[in-house]
């Protein structure tokens, strides 16, 4: 009968949590923490939770793009003559690509309205879809 005893010996290294320091001087350890507030965080980081919705730039690329498709989607298969005024806000959530909702401010038929349309996009497959889309006039 054999048996095998695998254990870790100290070997690996674990980065520390973020905010969190270790120092070591003579065979003592003492750790620091420290806590960002949103305001001193860097805006390299992400803010919110991963997976979760946050507010975009109205100005970004693939927000004009989700905006444009999602107004001509609708014109299409509405049969109404839509036509992109502004983007007003948008919020996005990373998934396996983009989702975008977005409150726009359009023409339906040359009457001013406001519309929130909800886009998915994957750019590395090609995709985009409408998943909503409801209008008010204003």
């Amino acid at each position: 009968m054999m048996f095998l005893v695998l254990s870790a010996c100290g070997g690996g290294t674990t980065e520390p949590a973020t905010g969190e320091g270790t120092e070591t001087t003579e065979g003592t350890e003492t750790t620091e923490t420290t806590e960002a507030t949103p305001d001193e965080a860097s805006a390299d980081e992400p803010r919110g939770l991963p997976g979760g919705w946050a507010a975009g730039d109205v100005n970004d690329q693939g927000v004009r793009d989700a905006a444009a498709f999602a107004v001509q989607e609708q014109s299409r298969v509405s049969g109404d003559t839509i036509q992109l005024v502004s983007i007003v806000s948008v919020t996005q959530q990373v998934v396996s690509g983009m989702n975008y909702s977005l409150v726009l401010h359009i023409t339906r038929n040359g009457t001013a309205e406001q519309a929130t349309a909800g886009v998915y996009s994957q750019p590395w497959t090609s995709t985009t879809q409408l998943t909503g889309w409801t209008s008010a006039a204003r």
